[in-house]
């Protein structure tokens, strides 16, 4: 993914209310700023189905605004789900932030980044 980069860190369960405010932030940010979109799932203990169907949303819009659109570090249980569904086959999945970043193994992405900040 290029330098254009807004990250977002869910936390939790990804599902209801939550789920459904967290893909509103993610899609005015596509609509309003057209930047690549990763979505840092590593601290998200669950997704549910209704949500990953948004996750898809979000990856179609991003697809109109001409954005990247990809997640990293999902949690066993979530990158278990993300394979069940076969969403991990439509959208990019990176092992973890250095890898979405680009950066060669055992080198660690600067904390101090403006991309790093979680929105």
């Amino acid at each position: 993914m290029n330098s254009s980069l807004k990250v977002f860190c869910p936390v939790g369960r990804l599902s209801g209310d939550y789920g459904a405010q967290f893909y509103n932030e993610v899609s005015c940010s596509l609509e309003y700023t057209g930047t690549n979109v990763l979505i840092n799932l590593q601290e998200v203990t669950f997704i549910d189905l209704p949500t990953l169907g948004m996750m898809l949303k979000l990856y179609k819009k991003a697809q109109v605004y001409q954005a990247g659109f990809a997640l990293c570090s999902a949690t066993p249980p979530v990158q278990a789900l993300l394979e069940l569904t076969g969403l991990d086959k439509v959208v990019e999945i990176f092992e973890n932030l250095a890898e979405a970043y680009g950066e060669p193994p055992g080198v660690s992405t600067a904390s101090s980044s403006e991309n790093d900040v979680c929105e």
